[in-house]
């Protein structure tokens, strides 16, 4: 990875925590990686997504960071079926709580999926990002991501 990519990956999560962003750089691969399924597990939590297969998909991260290719397509449907869900609620003149709550839902399941990432770093950052924007109360989750950087 090159550095001028690097500095293009941090972009989106350094809009919401530039001290995030650069710790983050500071962090080993594994710290990465624990900050990214934390991240993607508040979201998850806070959205009240808790089907047995992301469940499942959370442990497996925890236990090997690896997330088998059958496990990422149906992730994949998972975030474009909230993706399609909240668009159609968002044409419907339904009310913005419904949009929320599938966009977060949406958000939520994107952060695991970053999660799963090859680069911890973009895992990282990303699952953050998605988990920020995956509910109103980001503060709560920039907590957690800090009790866990260096």
């Amino acid at each position: 990875m090159t550095h001028r990519n690097f500095n293009m990956m941090i972009t989106r999560l350094q809009s919401k925590d530039p001290d995030v962003a650069q710790r983050l750089m500071l962090a080993t691969s594994l710290q990465r990686r624990r900050i990214a399924i934390a991240a993607a597990e508040w979201a998850l939590r806070m959205n009240s997504l808790n089907e047995l297969e992301l469940i499942d998909v959370t442990k497996s991260l925890r236990e090997n960071a690896k997330l088998s290719a059958d496990g990422k397509l149906k992730l994949e449907a998972l975030v474009k079926e909230f993706d399609d869900e909240c668009f159609e609620v968002e044409n419907s003149g339904a009310a913005e709580r419904d949009y929320m709550q599938l966009f977060g839902k949406a958000r939520a399941v994107s952060a695991l999926l970053f999660a799963a990432g090859d680069d911890s770093f973009t895992a990282a950052a990303e699952a953050i990002y998605e988990a920020s924007v995956a509910t109103d109360d980001e503060k709560q989750l920039f907590d957690l991501v800090h009790s866990y950087l260096p």
